[in-house]
């Protein structure tokens, strides 16, 4: 297969997702004082593990959910790749990038219609550079076929080709994201949270720490109660009653950013040096001091945050 570097073998491209995973370490009783104004005798620490660092491009928790996707195509000699998302879609620039560096055909389906040329958002001129096709899908059309129940309509506009459904859904990104934990000791922490979009993240995650940790997912979306049931499908032995999701952390709702979660972003970048997308993880990691603060989770507390990424997506937020 020829990539960004030439010829680009099933194995090497394997060995690219090798990758030690940073993670940094943060007390955070301070800034649950400063913004709740409770107990300074109480102690809130949190790992984060700086998926945000995997790769400049192909970013956080996208490079694992890719990972298998891309491999499966590799092995049935699939050269185009198609998937799914917004004009701001993190996922979308990933496999863009992906499609640049080893070698594949691209293609974006993009939520909504095609805007004059230049109004088109940095997120998708950046696909366009490293040569992704892109289309344009209705919000009604979309809702049918960029999930995995709709996925043979659109296998059948673009054959041969490697359909992803939009974020990296299915088995292959959920196996992806579990293969992140099968080296970390996570015997340690109380709760281990990630922020939630489709579900493909949190799925990984039970999958991969089991019963060793507690896990629980934020949502990024406003009154998407169907998220425990989407992810569950994917975790074998769990009811979409064992999987925990808080949903009330969503700041007005998807791709949304409320005065306060502005402000708290902008008090852990100058306080922690400890940068956060907009969208979902610093949902997450509000959820988390919250909970804590309001004596929801004990007195002294260990837990470890995804970063999964998407810090490119600021400039959605800039721009508007």
């Amino acid at each position: 297969m020829q990539g960004l570097n030439g010829e680009v073998t099933f194995h090497e491209m394997a060995q690219d997702f090798e990758h030690p995973l940073e993670i940094s370490s943060y007390d955070l009783s301070g800034i649950v004082d400063r913004y709740f104004d409770t107990s300074r005798y109480r102690e809130l620490r949190v790992d984060v593990l700086r998926l945000d660092k995997v790769h400049p491009f192909i970013s956080g928790n996208k490079w694992f959910k890719l990972k298998h996707y891309l491999l499966s195509a590799s092995q049935q000699n699939i050269s185009h790749l198609v998937s799914f998302g917004g004009p701001f879609s993190n996922h979308l620039h990933a496999l863009a990038y992906a499609g640049y560096l080893f070698g594949f055909r691209t293609t974006g389906i993009v939520r909504g219609h095609a805007p004059v040329s230049d109004k088109l958002s940095p997120t998708l001129q950046d696909c366009l550079k490293w040569g992704m096709s892109l289309e344009w899908m209705d919000r009604q059309d979309y809702r049918r076929h960029a999930e995995v129940p709709g996925l043979e309509h659109v296998q059948a506009l673009f054959p041969p080709s490697l359909v992803i459904p939009e974020g990296g859904e299915g088995v292959d990104g959920v196996k992806g994201v579990a293969s992140l934990f099968q080296t970390l000791d996570l015997d340690r922490y109380d709760l281990i949270l990630t922020p939630v979009g489709s579900g493909t993240t949190l799925a990984g995650l039970h999958n991969g720490v089991g019963d060793s940790a507690r896990v629980v997912g934020v949502s990024a979306l406003k009154g998407a109660e169907d998220l425990s049931q989407r992810a569950a499908k994917y975790i074998p032995g769990k009811s979409p009653e064992q999987v925990e999701i808080w949903h009330d952390y969503h700041h007005g709702g998807f791709a949304k950013m409320s005065p306060l979660l502005r402000n708290f972003i902008s008090s852990v970048q100058s306080e922690y040096g400890l940068m956060l997308d907009p969208v979902y993880t610093s949902k997450a990691l509000y959820a988390l001091v919250h909970q804590f603060a309001h004596h929801k989770l004990g007195e002294s507390v260990n837990a470890m945050l995804l970063h999964t990424g998407g810090l490119q997506g600021w400039r959605g937020f800039r721009s508007s």
